[in-house]
């Protein structure tokens, strides 16, 4: 088979196309390469990554039943460990073990929808028990918090507001 030679849009010579309109030579020449990553960020990486595990193992021993419902969870996962404050807006909080709810995986997906669009009186309702569990736990660690999140803000109001 016999490449078909093509006008290269850099060169402007005829030479077979390898890459968006371009020679093997002058895609060679235009090639960024592959972005380094400082050594340092790789570090804090590792850092963040390992103190995540580390509040998982903890967690996934302690984890025995539902703090809502009291159903026996046999074989916990990540899943049944709802963090109060997420770990995305909040990494200041992500990794302290008081932060934490447990609940089953239905539980753990409607806790967090209502958490995280601001509906606190909907969770006093549904989830009577774990609630008042969490509300207490959030009290003693919302101190620590670096992040000034909308919902930190809010949930802050709520709290003070039901004292």
């Amino acid at each position: 088979m016999k490449n078909q030679s093509k006008i290269c849009k850099i060169c402007k010579l005829p030479k077979p196309i390898f890459s968006k309109g371009r020679c093997v030579d002058c895609t060679r020449k235009t090639s960024k390469g592959l972005k380094r990553t400082p050594l340092k960020k790789k570090i804090v990486q590792k850092e963040k990554s390992s103190c995540i595990k580390h509040y998982f193992v903890f967690h996934l021993i302690k984890c025995e039943k539902s703090e809502e419902s009291g159903i026996k969870i046999s074989d916990p996962t990540k899943a049944n460990i709802c963090h109060i404050f997420d770990k995305a807006r909040h990494p200041s909080l992500a990794c302290d073990l008081r932060n934490h709810i447990y609940l089953t995986l239905d539980e753990h997906q409607q806790f967090d929808n209502l958490l995280y669009t601001h509906q606190f009186e909907k969770l006093e309702k549904q989830f009577q028990k774990s609630w008042q569990i969490a509300c207490t736990r959030a009290r003693k660690i919302i101190h620590l918090c670096e992040e000034n999140t909308n919902f930190l803000i809010k949930f802050k109001e709520y709290l003070n507001k039901n004292e």
